[in-house]
């Protein structure tokens, strides 16, 4: 986009859709300001087929500009009901902290194996480009920002596929199908969750744990207690699922088994394992767990004694 008097406006738009067998990629470039209009108008008429569309940090950057330029040039702007994908949002979902960041440059090269083979124009120097190009009409200097352009809807049109190939279960690693679980889970989605999280065991034994907990906390939602206690017994083999899994047991044998000794040996080996983690642990969140720990085994002594 461009800074101008009226905000920031576009000058060169890009949007993909499936034609019969091929993916027909259209780029509308904005050669002056004052045809913003007619502009506008090839550029809905290119997307208004479409049941909806697919951005990446479009939610926040590229939707926001268009739509004010609607309104501006007093064009109805794209209908809200549209439905659109901003596949920022499911990549940093999918691999944030597994790679340095989740911009499409980085998801291009680390999860599709895409590498841009051609010389990039540094963000900061479009603008004047354009500008350049308005003064002297050479567009040469912009050549490389229809490639990236192109590029970058490609390259949406890829990871679109292989998102849907992982949220179903076809396609991807231990982490991406335990995380794909993890999503689905969040939209209350649990058959899928379950789907994907057994899917990731297949995937790695040594990781199991994992995956255990994960289907615990299911099985504890849909109130399978006996369910949920085998699979948080299974999660205690691995220190990172450890902690979670000794309270979650001590809670079920207290409040659904009423079995207020092995509770309280839970909460007991729970607490032992949380001291162990100061170090490693925010203060203000340890205090707290600590504390919410000490009030259990006090409750369950006095109801271990007041039974005998």
């Amino acid at each position: 986009g461009l800074a101008g008097g009226t905000g920031t406006y576009a000058f060169l738009a890009g949007a993909g859709r499936v034609m019969g067998n091929a993916f027909v990629v259209r780029q509308l470039f904005l050669s002056t300001p004052r045809a913003e209009k007619p502009w506008l108008d090839h550029l809905f008429e290119w997307i208004e087929p479409a049941s909806g569309f697919v951005t990446y940090n479009g939610k926040r950057f590229d939707l926001p500009i268009i739509q004010t330029r609607a309104i501006l040039n007093r064009k109805d702007p794209l209908a809200e009901e549209k439905g659109h994908l901003d596949l920022l949002y499911l990549a940093r979902a999918l691999w944030k902290g597994r790679l340095p960041d989740c911009r499409l440059g980085t998801i291009e090269a680390g999860i599709l194996g895409v590498n841009r083979e051609y010389e990039d124009v540094p963000g900061w120097l479009v603008p004047q480009h354009y500008a350049d190009f308005l003064r002297t009409g050479d567009a040469r200097p912009l050549s490389g920002v229809f490639i990236h352009n192109k590029t970058d809807i490609l390259s949406l049109a890829s990871l679109k596929i292989f998102t849907a190939a992982i949220l179903k279960g076809n396609a991807g690693s231990f982490d991406d199908l335990l995380r794909s679980g993890d999503l689905w889970a969040s939209r209350n989605r649990l058959r899928e969750a379950e789907k994907l999280w057994c899917l990731a065991g297949k995937h790695s034994s040594e990781d199991v744990t994992k995956v255990c907990l994960r289907l615990a906390f299911a099985a504890k939602r849909r109130q399978r207690w006996d369910q949920a206690a085998e699979l948080f017994e299974r999660s205690l083999g691995n220190r990172s699922t450890q902690l979670a899994a000794l309270v979650e047991l001590a809670k079920i044998f207290e409040h659904k088994f009423c079995m207020y000794e092995k509770a309280l040996e839970y909460a007991e080996e729970a607490l032992a394992r949380h001291r162990e983690n100061r170090p490693f642990a925010e203060v203000g969140r340890w205090s707290d767990t600590r504390g919410d720990l000490l009030k259990r085994i006090e409750r369950l002594r006095k109801k271990i004694a007041d039974r005998t």
